[in-house]
């Protein structure tokens, strides 16, 4: 599996964040850093290696052993799984039609193997397919719209099951304008109306930004 690394900056001066984003750079961080900007910057990092992980999985379909000596393969698309259930030495793969699919793994082996964005651990006996997500009522999750499958996000889990549907949420746009101080608003605004007027900022960009 391929790993993935990223490059943070950290400076006290903003004008070198062009540099930094130029030198393909995953964050710029301002001193003084403030522990809510630290926090952000580490989220994203570990949201991103999490997709980048999860990116190099199986994401269509793969084999199982479908007896115990292995003789029995069968293939299964990610799609047609509602739920994956784990028992003692196997899992039981829980089909959109119904159907029920011994696979003579263990739920740490399938969870490695399911590395995709669809498929997420939410207990310690249950994995879900994101896709067949239904409804979500407090900490139960409800599957493929039946009332049957229903399965409760264990404790261990809660944060990563929630942080990830949080991704999902249609979020409020926040006006970019009322996040700008006083004299990054003044340098915008003119900038942009010397821009209008066909002025030539080249040597002031260090400046006004």
């Amino acid at each position: 599996m391929s790993r993935f690394s990223a490059i943070i900056f950290v400076s006290s001066k903003v004008e070198e964040a062009y540099d930094a984003f130029e030198a393909l750079a995953f964050d710029y961080l301002l001193l003084p850093l403030t522990q809510e900007r630290f926090e952000k910057s580490i989220n994203k990092f570990v949201n991103f290696s999490q997709f980048h992980k999860r990116a190099g999985g199986i994401t269509e379909s793969f084999f199982i052993r479908a007896d115990a000596k292995g003789q029995k393969e069968l293939l299964v698309k990610c799609n047609e799984i509602c739920y994956i259930e784990a028992f003692k030495n196997y899992v039981i793969l829980h089909m959109t039609d119904g159907r029920e699919l011994p696979c003579h793994n263990t739920m740490k082996e399938v969870e490695d193997s399911l590395l995709s964005s669809h498929f997420i651990r939410v207990h310690k006996s249950f994995m879900i397919n994101y896709e067949k997500v239904t409804a979500i009522e407090g900490n139960t999750v409800f599957l493929n719209g039946n009332e049957k499958n229903k399965i409760l996000v264990g404790s261990t889990y809660r944060k990563a099951f929630f942080d990830f549907k949080s991704q999902k949420l249609i979020k409020k746009q926040k006006n970019y304008f009322q996040s700008l101080d006083y004299s990054t608003l003044v340098s915008l605004l003119i900038f942009y109306t010397g821009l209008l007027n066909g002025f030539d900022f080249t040597d002031f960009w260090p400046v006004l930004f």
